[in-house]
């Protein structure tokens, strides 16, 4: 049932509220990645997707079922799509990233105990050279102006 033409929303609830339902829809679309069978497969992170033909035919359709309902909140709503660009989003996890890193370094692993002497230094030399991988992984990203190529804007 469409909702009413009188139906409003202040900006800010309009924005909490396309805000949630981009991130629903972001969720949906790697459980559709998923259904569709694909797996990560990294160095330290790895995914197993062992959904049979079933579970994913019912994950598919459910999905199909939430996307219709946000559509509908969608377009009584009057709200706007989210795009995300992959290159800014590239940086901004690139440089939100870093500290995680860091904090792999001996100084901030004192905090656990003490490490051996070898231990230490090895870490401090892979920390610092994953952290300018990261940096230059971020970096990359950028256009000729250093900043993002693209920010996430509205449809």
């Amino acid at each position: 049932m469409p909702a009413e033409k009188s139906l409003e929303l202040p900006d800010n609830h309009r924005r909490a509220v396309a805000t949630a339902l981009a991130l629903l829809d972001e969720m949906l679309c790697r459980f559709e990645r998923w259904a569709r069978g694909e797996a990560s497969k990294g160095v330290m992170y790895r995914e197993r997707n062992a959904l049979d033909r079933r579970r994913r035919t019912r994950l598919l359709r459910r999905i199909a079922a939430l996307r219709e309902e946000v559509s509908a909140v969608k377009e009584d709503l009057h709200l706007e799509a989210r795009e995300r660009d992959v290159g800014s989003a590239v940086w901004a996890e690139s440089a939100a990233f870093w500290e995680n890193l860091v904090e792999l370094g001996p100084r901030y692993l004192r905090r656990y105990g003490e490490l051996p002497a070898e231990s230490a230094r090895y870490l401090e030399r892979k920390v610092a050279l994953l952290v300018r991988h990261l940096d230059a992984l971020g970096r990359g990203m950028e256009g000729d102006d250093g900043k993002p190529a693209e920010s996430e804007r509205p449809e």
